[in-house]
């Protein structure tokens, strides 16, 4: 029988409303429990959720980033895919320089020469196609959901820090390639271990989870 960890890193301790409200109106087709982590590094915020999907018997971790408010049938579609990690196209906060939304779903691509000749790249996929499910190489955390398996399998092997920030030489110049860094998100350095060990990435293109962006505040002067 299933039983999904909703895990939720809160680094600022403030709930959009949008997505309390979202949270509150999402199927629960199956037992779940939660676990809030709030004002602490984003990668410290996501082993400790893993630690205690572990540990209370979940058979699936679903990560939600507070400004990332899950659709209603999230769980339900994600458990349908049954993918060892399958995700929601979430569109970027921030538009290009073209002025549209990247989307923080990835395709890898291997620097064939100079410097960096072997390093990893990731570039957005922003083309969806007419399909229910995509096989792809990278993904953010925003909206995503994880077998045990895989967590088991990377908490083992990295002591307890399966999500940790990526520190690596790179540029898109192979010549200057030692003069650059490719630092890689806590979620990606995740995505990234798991394929390593055989772990397939899927995107779910029926799940549009959204990315809540910055608002303002006004308040009184004098």
């Amino acid at each position: 029988m299933n039983k999904v960890l909703i895990g939720i890193p809160n680094g600022s301790g403030f709930f959009p409303s949008m997505t309390v409200q979202a949270l509150l109106q999402m199927h629960k087709p199956c037992s779940c429990m939660i676990q809030v982590v709030e004002r602490q590094r984003t990668d410290a915020a996501r082993n400790f959720i893993v630690k205690r999907a572990l540990e209370g018997g979940a058979t699936h971790l679903l990560f939600v980033d507070d400004d990332n408010p899950p659709p209603q049938d999230t769980i339900e579609k994600f458990l349908e895919d049954d993918k060892d990690i399958v995700c929601s196209p979430i569109p970027t906060r921030n538009p290009n320089k073209e002025g549209k939304h990247d989307l923080c779903i990835f395709k890898k691509q291997i620097v064939k020469k100079g410097v960096g000749k072997g390093i990893s790249m990731y570039k957005n996929i922003n083309k969806l196609p007419k399909k229910d499910l995509i096989q792809i190489e990278g993904c953010g955390m925003g909206c995503t959901m994880i077998k045990r398996k895989v967590l088991e399998k990377l908490w083992k092997k990295y002591e307890g820090k399966p999500f940790e920030y990526g520190d690596t030489t790179y540029t898109t110049d192979p010549k200057k390639m030692i003069k650059q860094r490719r630092t890689m998100s806590e979620d990606m350095e995740f995505i990234e271990r798991a394929t390593e060990e055989g772990f397939e990435v899927w995107c779910d293109t029926r799940v549009r989870a959204p990315h809540i962006g910055n608002s303002m505040v006004y308040q009184y002067q004098g």
